[in-house]
């Protein structure tokens, strides 16, 4: 099984066992000396995305790929048509615990005609067997087929109006007959309703954490089927075991009470006259909402994150959600609402592009209208947005948002005041502005720690600014002890896979990085970058930082390829969170970093160049001036001294004298004595001594306080 090799024999690539992207798993098929088959399932859909850019192009291997249309044969791809089930096969699946041969002629025949009528679909077939066992038709398989025709000719002909082929008639009818029979049991019309909702969503698992969710928000939907007005778990699983027992849903092995349906089944349960479309398709919206609220503080496994991903797109591609995201002044507050808790999908799956699409979207729609910015929900709006783009790392962007809603001061409450406060910090800090960021920070942090509490997500983020904006003052001291105490508190209050310690534990190994505790704090990352691969996988933001920050480690110890090796999966993985932003430009400057450090001057320079027109392109002045320098040490360190004087200025400019000065207090406070010591011995008379002595008095205070 591809999730069990050990991908490219690294450190870095063994952490891909279990959640892989499709780049990765192109790259490692393309290396391969063994022969290999990439299967590709129910490939049905195919305008909904490019398959070439999933198969390998080297390697030993072998592409097969199902699929329901045949268009797809028509490109150059060798068609191989599934025949359909024998009737032999057909007849064993209808009959498993009956010898056919055994079987009365007419019977016999009876039997053939039923498997015939069902287009030999195994799932329609397997319906009618459990037909079979319920009502004991086993033993009058003719009076069966008339019953089977009748229903058929009554329902789908006079009620539904349905247009398909015979088959498709012929299967709708097998699932229609469980249907009623469901709705004739305890569990009645909970278990149909929950199947039809089900319908309604994308085609990845669902969970009784959903429904249950929904029931905690608004309990009336259950108690208007007629039960308690308590979740009751057992029930729901008893619900689970009667569908799964009629072949309506398969239950799946990825968690607590996680199901999935056919892609037949749902295409069936969309169609039903009853299936009232807009009010199921409404309530599967509400249900994803309510559960997106109910874990909006708490870290998502990998896999339920795919899975919110796979019912999202479901939900947004269809005209009916499409309608409700539409601006509309007299729903505005919902209307806002459901389009963060969507964006509040991607952001927490790192598909910032889809999240930043649908709140600008949103903002735009609502100026067209003569919405003012300072209406509370277009400023809760705003926040949101500017948070999503410092998660992209588009700084100037976001500093835009920030500094828009600051001048609303007076209308915001206290959290989004804390948030807006960090935010605009945040991104002084990316400028280099600490001075200015610094209070700023120090406020937020006070408040959020004031109303939100010591231990909410809010004082914790606002830590990790005031952290980072602490750092590049120098003052590492005072660093190490909020970095250390947030990881403390954030481990004892939310466990070790959790967003907020996965966080406080890539700071923590900076920190220890700081104090030059090399070998602790590469462990610590590593482990961090364990733990986020697999609770949040490859290509999310938490874990792409892990590489950064464990590439960071290796170029301290010096291991420059190492240190590059980490860089560079971070670069190629990042292709769907970043493309064009700060961060891709940091990325392509430590590169560049690491080849100048192994004397590779021909590769820094184009890494460095790549990074300068990077930054000219996206207006990041900030990254900019970073590549310069960066090119002007190059420059000065080859000698070509033609090329570096035109960028001396910006690189005396620039340079953080005072970060400096802070990190190595030490050597320039003992500079500053040894020097004041020389004048002294050289000077005399008692007023110029006394001078002196304050001066390094002053000195020293300066440095060590300020």
């Amino acid at each position: 099984m591809l999730s069990g090799k050990t991908f490219g024999g690294n450190l870095h690539s063994k952490r891909a066992k279990r959640f892989l992207t499709h780049d990765m798993i192109v790259e490692e098929l393309e290396g391969w000396d063994e022969e290999w088959l990439l299967v590709f399932d129910n490939y049905d859909d195919t305008s909904s995305f490019d398959l070439n850019e999933y198969i390998p192009k080297l390697g030993k291997g072998t592409v097969l790929i199902t699929t329901r249309d045949a268009r797809l044969g028509q490109d150059g791809w060798k068609r191989i048509p599934i025949p359909e089930m024998r009737e032999e096969e057909a007849l064993r699946l209808l009959l498993p615990d009956t010898d056919y041969n055994t079987l009365p002629e007419e019977d016999a025949r009876a039997c053939k005609e039923i498997v015939s009528m069902l287009g030999y679909l195994p799932l329609a077939i397997d319906q009618t067997r459990w037909f079979f066992s319920q009502f004991n038709f086993t033993s009058q398989m003719r009076e069966y087929v008339e019953v089977f025709n009748n229903y058929k000719n009554n329902l789908i002909d006079a009620e539904w109006g349905y247009k398909r082929g015979e088959e498709s008639r012929n299967w709708y009818t097998t699932f229609e007959q469980s249907f009623e029979a469901i709705a004739s049991t305890k569990y009645g019309k909970l278990a149909t309703h929950i199947l039809t909702i089900s319908a309604f969503f994308g085609g990845a698992s669902l969970r009784e954490d959903f429904f249950s969710a929904y029931f905690e928000a608004d309990s009336r939907w259950i108690q208007s089927l007629g039960l308690r007005d308590k979740w009751d778990t057992l029930y729901f699983r008893g619900i689970l075991a009667e569908l799964v027992q009629r072949s309506l849903i398969r239950l799946e092995n990825n968690g607590r009470n996680c199901f999935s349906l056919h892609p037949i089944i749902r295409e069936w349960l969309r169609v039903r006259p009853e299936s009232r479309r807009y009010d199921y398709l409404s309530e599967a919206v509400l249900i994803l909402v309510a559960y997106t609220k109910s874990t909006a503080d708490s870290s998502l496994p990998f896999r339920v994150q795919q899975d919110l991903l796979v019912h999202l797109e479901s939900f947004l591609g269809d005209p009916v959600v499409q309608k409700k995201l539409s601006f509309r002044p007299d729903n505005e507050s919902e209307q806002a609402s459901l389009v963060m808790t969507f964006a509040s999908v991607y952001r927490t799956s790192s598909h910032l592009r889809e999240a930043k699409k649908l709140l600008q979207g949103l903002i735009e729609a609502r100026r067209e209208s003569g919405v003012a910015d300072s209406n509370p929900v277009s400023i809760e709006l705003q926040i949101e947005l500017g948070e999503t783009f410092i998660d992209d790392g588009e700084y100037t962007e976001a500093r835009e948002h920030f500094s828009s809603v600051l001048k609303y001061a007076d209308k915001l409450n206290r959290t989004s005041h804390c948030r807006t406060l960090l935010g605009f910090a945040d991104t002084l800090g990316a400028r280099g502005d600490f001075r200015a960021a610094y209070p700023m920070a120090r406020q937020a942090q006070d408040l959020a720690a004031t109303w939100a509490g010591v231990n909410s997500r809010l004082n914790f983020r606002a830590i990790f600014v005031l952290a980072r904006i602490q750092a590049g003052l120098g003052r590492l001291i005072e660093v190490g002890n909020l970095v250390n105490g947030a990881y403390d508190r954030a481990y004892v209050a939310f466990g070790s896979c959790d967003r907020t310690t996965l966080e406080a534990s890539y700071m923590r190994a900076g920190d220890m990085m700081a104090r030059l505790d090399f070998d602790t704090a590469k462990s610590f990352a590593e482990q961090t970058l364990v733990t986020s691969e697999n609770l949040n996988g490859p290509d999310h933001r938490l874990t792409l930082n892990g590489y950064i920050s464990l590439g960071y480690i290796y170029g301290r110890q010096g291991l420059h390829s190492k240190a590059r090796n980490c860089f560079e999966v971070a670069k190629s993985r990042a292709g769907s969170l970043f493309g064009g932003t700060h961060a891709d430009v940091m990325v392509e400057l430590t590169i560049g970093e690491t080849y100048f450090a192994e004397h590779n001057y021909e590769e820094a320079e184009k890494q460095f160049q790549s990074g300068k027109n990077m930054s000219e392109k996206i207006h990041d002045t900030t990254m900019e001036v970073a590549c310069t320098v960066s090119l002007f040490r190059l420059y000065f360190a080859q000698k070509k001294f033609r090329k570096a004087i035109p960028m001396a200025w910006v690189f005396v400019q620039n340079f953080p004298f005072r970060f400096f000065f802070r990190t190595n207090k030490t050597m320039v406070i003992s500079a500053a004595v040894f020097g004041l010591l020389l004048v002294i011995s050289g000077l005399k008379g008692y007023f110029m001594t006394v001078v002196a002595l304050v001066s390094l008095l002053l000195v020293a205070v300066w440095f060590l306080f300020f």
